[in-house]
């Protein structure tokens, strides 16, 4: 990490005890500069929080680890968001069966200048690792987790009985915003984090296998294919809305003049087939109109609130 001479008003001071960060993955989801909307609300606030949760859930790490007063888990330098890669290198060291290069591996791949890691006596923790290993398998008997449905109602509850924000004062909009953010936002993403290490056993151990035998370009097919991933239902939903728009004449002609009022010549349209069309595109933005580029920062359009950003994709 370089040193900046001028800072941004979000930054937050490194880790002393984790102190190497990357821009790798989160670069994805926080391509541009972190707003101080972003970074001193609770989305921000509840990332770090939440990850710890779920390190510490995963059994990698005890609570009284962690800087009780700083940031560690993500940093913003220079305006752009870090992710920790020294904790997830201790996370390393005392997971059975891993180890700091396999860390480095999945973060930074062949990359030259990675600092290397440097071992610590307190990374190793025999107690935890052990306590790791209990949960490791659980995860590779459990054939589900009941708390995701329960997520999944109470979203769709949200999202059902959400009022006309449009007619909401900006005050009144802070107040929904916060306290949804206060009230779900930190368990879920706490359960969020601890899924993605539960769901890296079985993909870790396939790489493994598959390196050994000496077929790795096998990884990806075998793990591939399944069904019901919430996180690719938009892109499926999008899909089909793509392949009705190539299949009607009427729709293609009003895609033909390009997205910018695309949304509204759709609408004003009285042809059968785009009618329809226009039904199941706003069934598309009921279901998965919050989501969009950049959409963990919260000043960033979404598909329902700039319908050409999805129409754009949709005409792809």
């Amino acid at each position: 990490m370089s040193t900046l001479d001028e800072q941004w008003l979000a930054d937050t001071p490194p880790s002393k005890r984790f102190p190497i960060y990357t821009r790798s993955n989160i670069s994805e989801v926080f391509p541009d500069v972190v707003t101080p909307l972003a970074a001193t609300g609770e989305v921000w606030r509840g990332a770090e929080h939440g990850w710890r949760n779920g390190l510490i859930r995963f059994g990698a790490f005890d609570k009284d680890e962690f800087d009780s007063e700083h940031d560690e888990m993500i940093g913003i330098f220079g305006g752009y968001g870090y992710l920790n890669v020294s904790v997830s290198r201790v996370m390393g060291v005392r997971m059975p069966g891993s180890n700091p290069d396999l860390v480095d591996q999945s973060y930074f791949g062949s990359q030259p200048g990675v600092p290397p890691y440097d071992p610590r006596p307190e990374d190793v923790n025999p107690e935890l690792t052990a306590r790791m290993g209990e949960v490791i398998t659980w995860a590779m008997t459990a054939d589900g987790l009941p708390e995701l449905e329960e997520y999944r109602t109470r979203a769709a509850d949200l999202r059902r009985d959400r009022p006309d924000l449009g007619a909401l004062t900006n005050e009144q909009l802070a107040e929904r915003a916060l306290g949804i953010q206060e009230s779900l936002f930190l368990p879920w993403v706490s359960d969020h984090f601890f899924l993605i290490y539960v769901a890296s056993i079985p993909v870790g151990g396939l790489a493994a296998l598959t390196a050994e035998l000496g077929v790795p370009e096998l990884l990806t097919p075998l793990i591939s294919g399944f069904g019901d991933v919430d996180s690719a239902a938009p892109s499926l939903a999008m899909w089909d809305l793509g392949r009705v728009a190539r299949s009607s004449d009427a729709i293609r002609h009003l895609f033909a003049d390009g997205v910018k009022g695309l949304d509204s010549r759709l609408r004003q349209s009285t042809d059968p087939e785009v009618e329809a069309f226009v039904e199941q595109f706003d069934e598309f933005l009921y279901e998965f109109g919050s989501r969009g580029v950049n959409e963990w920062e919260m000043n960033t359009p979404t598909w329902q609130t700039h319908p050409h950003i999805a129409l754009g994709h949709v005409s792809q």
